[in-house]
């Protein structure tokens, strides 16, 4: 990511299918002009953006400069919903998982998530740069989803 400072806060979405090489850079286009005048009650966000695998958009927002706020969020929500439509993917399906398999991106439901068991997940709950850093992708075993497998009780409805 090109914000590297240490106050800022940084937001991942998975999409539920891979993105096609052309369509991987056409909404790195449109991210990128979207990140380029985000801004927050009229004061413009230091924002940057990327694409993981082919089906992660990391949006990154470095505070220092200018805070995101509540509508800044719903406009970033709005454009992912707006790609998704004209993409035809979701970026906001919780009960789609992806992990990594042989260095390959495999998918599957929530309630079959036991299947990542032994390779590696992605944590879509990190917040900001270091988290991001530190703790986006984690062992299956020190992952939410490895609790979530052992208590079958849990439900959610996300």
């Amino acid at each position: 990511m090109e914000i590297q400072a240490a106050n800022n806060r940084v937001w991942v979405y998975q999409i539920d299918r891979l993105l096609s090489k052309e369509e991987e850079a056409q909404v790195k286009v449109d991210i990128d002009a979207f990140t380029a005048q985000w801004a927050a009650h009229g004061n413009a966000l230091k924002a940057s953006a990327q694409i993981l695998w082919s089906c992660f958009i990391v949006l990154a927002v470095d505070e220092n400069h200018e805070a995101a706020s509540g509508c800044s969020i719903d406009s970033s929500a709005r454009m992912l919903k707006d790609l998704g439509v004209r993409y035809n993917f979701d970026a906001f399906n919780r009960n789609t998982i992806a992990y990594l398999k042989d260095d390959q991106i495999v998918f599957t439901s929530l309630t079959n998530i036991q299947e990542a068991e032994g390779y590696k997940v992605f944590n879509l709950a990190v917040s900001n740069l270091k988290e991001y850093q530190e703790k986006f992708i984690l062992d299956y075993a020190d992952s939410a989803f490895a609790k979530l497998a052992i208590d079958s009780s849990f439900k959610c409805s996300l």
